[in-house]
């Protein structure tokens, strides 16, 4: 274990570098937590994106013996993902617009 503070190239500033060992080899890594961005329960692409994913998920109900059981294997994971596409493009248009007005 150590820590040591070390110039940076090319800058004014301090770089931080610390050691640590970890005794413990049972850590299991888990996820980050995902948060969703505020603005978009607002936005009505989104609305229409996951109406349109929810027909589809309503006929993944058969594969599973209960319907909390769908949610919690299928549609509690592909919601997530289908929120990060449309923050994605959204936030790609935005960029978009704002480097066109300059």
């Amino acid at each position: 274990m150590g820590i040591e503070i070390i110039p940076a190239a090319f800058t004014d500033h301090y770089a931080v570098a610390m050691r640590i060992t970890v005794q413990d080899t049972d850590l299991q890594r888990v996820r980050g937590r995902w948060k969703m961005e505020s603005i978009l329960i607002t936005d009505g692409h989104l609305k229409r994106r996951i109406s349109s994913e929810w027909v589809k998920w309503q006929n993944h109900k058969r594969y599973y013996p209960a319907v909390t059981m769908c949610w919690e294997r299928y549609v509690k994971k592909h919601l997530p993902i289908l929120i990060r596409k449309v923050q994605y493009e959204r936030n790609k248009n935005y960029k978009l617009i704002e480097n066109r007005l300059y």
